[in-house]
């Protein structure tokens, strides 16, 4: 042990406000769970208590805050839900939040990595990996921006896919761009004959809100937040991106997809 490190069990010698937040985060609601021993905030009720609601915790978790404990979104990337949610958990140092102290030894992060892992860079896995996301689903909608940026590799991703998973597929994404190299006959050309998959292009109106990755169960509403397309099929190394799983989105896809164009 460090000399001067305390357990929380032992307690942390406090004396500022800025010092309870690093420890607890926040709330003031945690204070009803830790006691004071002279200049010690013993806080090892608290750490149980969280580290017993971890699984509950992560639940009611937005996707992109699950993204930003993952370290695989930016803070300035987070929704007004995700700041509020992850408010009881961080302190603030400078504008940045940081995890409080008590959530990192109650194990928070462990249970975050252990449900959002990162994509595997092997096709083949990377194949395995999605059907096991719509294991059981009847029909999934993917919506990616740049889901037709090259389509030949999406057709060829679609054929392996389609080897591991009977689920029904919407695709969702922008027109190619010139940057690209590839046209919009491209596309449909290269998704010509895949069985159960419908395409349509996002309507160019819904571009900005469209901007997330979302893997979407349809008449469920739940599903997952991807990596980049180009990290799934292989064409980007995967780095820190991972998959977290979202049990809603902000948004209404029905209205979307009606919106958009079929390929």
């Amino acid at each position: 042990m460090r000399p001067g490190h305390r357990t929380a069990n032992q307690g942390i010698s406090t004396h500022t406000c800025e010092d309870t937040q690093m420890l607890i985060g926040h709330l003031s609601s945690s204070l009803a769970r830790t006691q004071v021993v002279g200049s010690r905030l013993v806080v090892s009720s608290l750490e149980q208590s969280i580290k017993a609601d971890v699984p509950l915790i992560i639940d009611d978790l937005p996707s992109d805050a699950i993204e930003f404990l993952a370290g695989a979104r930016q803070q300035q990337a987070l929704s007004g839900e995700a700041h509020e949610a992850l408010l009881p958990l961080v302190y603030v140092s400078g504008a940045t939040f940081e995890l409080a102290q008590v959530p990192k030894l109650a194990g928070l992060l462990d249970g975050v990595h252990s449900i959002a892992p990162g994509w595997p860079t092997d096709l083949s896995a990377s194949t395995t990996k999605f059907a096991a996301l719509v294991a059981g689903w009847d029909e999934a909608l993917w919506c990616d921006r740049y889901l037709y940026g090259n389509p030949k590799i999406l057709s060829g991703f679609l054929s392996l896919l389609r080897k591991k998973t009977d689920t029904r597929f919407r695709l969702l994404g922008a027109l190619p761009t010139s940057e690209s190299g590839h046209t919009a006959s491209e596309v449909r050309t290269a998704l010509q004959g895949h069985v159960d998959v419908e395409a349509r292009f996002m309507h160019r109106l819904d571009y900005k809100t469209l901007h997330d990755r979302h893997l979407v169960h349809i008449g469920a509403g739940n599903g997952f937040v991807l990596p980049v397309s180009r990290a799934i099929f292989g064409l980007d190394n995967a780095g820190s991106a991972i998959v977290a799983p979202a049990a809603r989105f902000g948004i209404i896809y029905a209205d979307y997809w009606r919106r958009a164009s079929p390929v």
